[in-house]
C-alpha cells in the first residue's frame, strides 16, 4: 500500500497541473495546493530522512532570493500568488525522493499526460474547432510547446530500442506541435530533436531534417504561420522591441524590481509606438516575452541572483558532456522557449521544468533525520502558506464574484468587504466597492457615498501604484460635482493632481491627455486646454475627439478643408474596423455627443454612415 501511494501521489498532482482545462481559476490553483499538501506531509513529516542535495539547496536558494522580491517591492498580491506557486513546486521536486518514488516512470507519466492533452488538441483541430483558445490553453501557443516536449522526451525513451506505443505517441505529439501553429514550438522541437539524436541514428536525423524540409513545402498550420508572421503581420518582429521595453523597465526599477506579475501594471509608462498599424500606442505589452527579462524586471538583483544560480548548474552539467541524457534536451528546450514566452512561471510548465532540472542535475545528496521541532516548523509553514497562497484567495474570489453579481448593494458591499478582509494586499475588492458606491450614489447622490468611494479608490492605488486607472477613476468622482454644479474652490486643482498621477503612470496614453484638456476648458484655461489636446494629438494623430476639439474651439485659419479631409479618412478607417466597444480604437475613433452634434451640423459634407456611434 505504501508503495503505492508513493507513486500515486505525485501522479495526482501532474494530472490535475497538466490535464486541468484552461488552468486559470482559482479552483484550480487551490486544488494543486490541496494535493501538494498531502504529498508534503508524508515526504516532510512522515519519512524518518530528508534528503539534501546541491540541486535542493540551490533551489531553495533561489526561492529565498526571489522572497526577498515579494518583500521589498509594490503590489505584493500578485507576487505573492507567484511565489506560493513557485514554493509548492519547488518543495514538490525537492521532497521528490524523500518516499522513494521511482523517477523514471515518473517521467513517463508526465509523457503520457502530455500526451493526453496532445490527443484531444488534434481531435478537436480535426473536428473544427477554433484553436484559439485552446482547451488546456488559453494560448494554443502553450500546447505547441508543451507537445514538443514530449516530443523529445519520447525520442530519448526509442533510444533505448523500438517500442511501437511510444511511435504512435511520438507521432500524436508531433501532430500537435503543427495543430497549435506555433513557430518556436516547431523550431524548438527540430533544433532540440537533433541534439537527442545520437550520431549512430543517421536515418532519424534524414527523417526530422525531411519533415522539417516538408513543412515548408506542403501546406500546413504552422506554414501558414510562418507566412502570415513574415508578410501580412506588421508586428512580427515587436517582440524585440518589447524585450528593449522590458530592459527599460527594469533599468527604472533597479534593483528592487517592479514585483513579480506587475510588468504589466508598469508597461504603459514604456510603450513603444506602432507604426504600422491603426494607432501608434494601442498595443501594451502587458508581458515581457522572455521570462529571463520578467526576472530582471520584476525582481531585480534578487531576479538576475535567481539565474546566475541556473546558469552555473546548467553550465557545469553542459560540462559534463550530459546533454544526451534523458532529461538534458527537454530541459535546454524549456529554456529556449523561456527565452521567447512567459511561461516558466505557469503551473505546469513551472512543475515540468523543474522536475526535469532536478532529473538532470544529478548531485550527490545526504540523508538528513528532521527533529521534532523541525517538522513542527515544516507542518506549521506548510499550513499558513496552503492558507495565505490558496485557500484566502480562492475565498475572496468566490465574494467578489457574489458582489458583483448581486444586485441589493448592502448585500454586494458586505461580500467586496468580506473579501478586502480576505486578501489585504489585493487592489480588486477596493475597486470593486469603489465601483458599488459611485453606482449607488448614480441612483441616490450623496457627498459621503462619493467620500467612501474615493477612500477605496485611494485604498487600491497603495496596494497598486503602477495602474492609472485608479487615478482616472478618483479624477470622474470628483468631476460629479462639476455636473451637479458644486464646484468649490481647490476643485480643479484636485482633478488635476488625479490626472497628473494617470498621466505619469501612462504618459503615452492620448485619452489621458484629452480629459485633462476637458478639465482645463471647464476652468477657463483655454491656453493649458489646447496644449493638452495637441499633445494627445502628438500621441495619436488619427484621435478624432482631440482633432475635433481643436477645430471647434481653437480654430486654426484656412484650416477646414484638411479637416474635413483628415475626420473623413479616420471615419474611412473605422469603418473598415470591427471595433469591440471599449477598446482602444473604439475609443480613439468616437465622438461624446455634445462634438459630434456640432460635427454633423457644421461639416454637412463629411458622410456620417462610417460615423462612430455616440460614446
Amino acid at each position: 500500500m505504501k508503495k503505492l501511494l508513493d507513486q500515486i501521489d505525485f501522479a495526482l498532482i501532474a494530472a490535475w497541473v497538466i490535464l486541468y482545462p484552461a488552468k486559470d481559476s482559482k479552483a484550480y490553483f487551490l486544488g494543486f495546493a490541496l494535493l501538494a499538501a498531502v504529498m508534503l506531509w508524508r515526504a516532510f513529516l512522515v519519512e524518518r530522512h530528508i534528503i539534501i542535495s546541491g540541486f535542493s539547496t540551490g533551489l531553495g536558494l533561489a526561492v529565498l532570493l526571489l522572497l526577498g522580491s515579494v518583500l521589498t517591492a509594490p503590489n505584493r498580491q500578485n507576487a505573492l500568488l507567484f511565489l506560493c506557486d513557485l514554493v509548492l513546486a519547488a518543495l514538490i521536486v525537492i521532497s521528490f525522493d524523500n518516499g522513494r518514488r521511482d523517477r523514471e516512470q515518473a517521467v513517463r507519466i508526465m509523457v503520457y499526460l502530455v500526451s493526453i492533452t496532445s490527443l484531444v488538441t488534434v481531435v478537436l483541430r480535426l473536428a473544427g474547432t477554433p484553436p484559439n483558445p485552446g482547451f488546456f490553453f488559453a494560448n494554443p501557443i502553450l500546447q505547441g510547446v508543451l507537445s514538443g516536449l514530449a516530443v523529445l522526451m519520447l525520442i530519448s525513451f526509442l533510444r533505448e530500442g523500438f517500442a511501437a506505443f511510444y511511435w504512435i505517441l511520438l507521432i500524436v505529439n508531433l501532430a500537435a506541435v503543427f495543430a497549435s501553429s506555433s513557430k518556436a514550438a516547431f523550431i524548438g522541437t527540430v533544433v532540440f530533436g537533433f541534439f537527442s539524436i545520437p550520431r549512430s541514428r543517421k536515418r532519424w536525423m534524414l527523417a526530422l531534417l525531411t519533415l522539417t524540409l516538408l513543412t515548408f513545402i506542403i501546406p500546413n498550420p504552422v506554414n501558414t504561420m510562418f507566412r502570415n508572421s513574415l508578410k501580412q503581420d506588421p508586428y512580427a518582429f515587436d517582440r524585440v522591441r518589447i524585450w528593449a521595453t522590458s530592459l527599460r523597465v527594469g533599468q527604472a526599477y533597479f534593483p528592487w524590481g517592479t514585483g513579480l506579475g506587475s510588468f504589466g501594471s508598469v508597461a504603459p509608462a514604456f510603450n513603444f509606438p506602432q507604426e504600422k498599424g491603426p494607432a501608434r500606442f494601442f498595443k501594451v505589452p502587458r508581458k515581457t516575452h522572455n521570462d529571463y527579462l520578467k526576472l530582471f524586471a520584476e525582481s531585480g538583483i534578487f531576479g538576475i541572483a535567481a539565474l546566475l544560480i541556473l546558469v552555473v548548474a546548467v553550465a557545469r552539467r553542459l560540462r559534463a558532456r550530459s546533454i544526451l541524457h534523458q532529461s538534458g534536451p527537454a530541459v535546454l528546450y524549456l529554456l529556449f522557449q523561456a527565452f521567447l514566452f512567459n511561461l516558466l512561471f505557469l503551473l505546469p510548465f513551472l512543475l515540468l521544468s523543474l522536475f526535469l532540472l532536478g532529473d538532470w542535475i544529478e548531485s550527490p545528496h545526504t540523508y538528513q533525520s528532521p527533529t521534532p521541532a523541525l517538522r513542527l516548523v515544516l507542518a506549521a509553514f506548510l499550513f499558513l502558506l496552503i492558507i495565505f497562497g490558496y485557500i484566502l484567495p480562492f475565498l475572496s474570489n468566490h465574494h467578489l464574484e457574489a458582489a458583483r453579481n448581486e444586485a441589493d448593494f448592502i448585500k454586494a458591499a458586505n461580500h467586496a468587504r468580506a473579501a478586502a478582509r480576505l486578501t489585504p494586499l489585493a487592489p480588486e475588492p477596493h475597486l470593486l466597492l469603489a465601483d458599488l458606491h459611485t453606482r449607488f450614489d448614480e441612483v441616490s447622490p450623496s457627498l459621503l457615498i462619493l467620500a467612501n468611494a474615493r477612500y477605496h479608490l485611494q485604498r487600491a492605488r497603495r496596494l497598486n501604484p503602477y495602474s492609472a486607472e485608479t487615478s482616472l477613476l478618483e479624477a470622474r468622482l470628483l468631476e460629479r460635482s462639476i455636473q451637479r454644479d458644486l464646484k468649490y474652490a481647490g476643485l480643479e486643482s484636485e482633478i488635476i493632481s488625479c490626472l497628473d498621477r494617470a498621466r505619469d503612470a501612462a504618459p503615452l496614453n492620448p485619452f489621458i491627455r484629452m480629459h485633462r484638456a476637458r478639465i482645463r476648458f471647464e476652468f477657463n484655461h483655454d491656453e493649458a486646454a489646447a496644449g493638452e489636446a495637441r499633445a494627445a494629438l502628438e500621441l495619436e494623430p488619427r484621435f478624432l475627439e482631440a482633432r475635433v476639439f481643436l477645430q471647434r474651439y481653437f480654430p486654426q485659419p484656412n484650416s477646414e478643408a484638411e479637416f474635413v479631409r483628415e475626420v473623413s479618412a479616420i471615419l474611412e478607417l473605422r469603418q473598415r474596423k470591427h471595433l469591440r466597444p471599449g477598446s482602444y480604437l473604439h475609443e480613439l475613433f468616437s465622438l461624446p455627443p455634445a462634438e459630434r452634434g456640432w460635427l454633423r451640423g457644421t461639416f454637412p459634407g463629411i458622410s456620417f454612415s462610417a460615423a462612430p456611434q455616440e460614446s
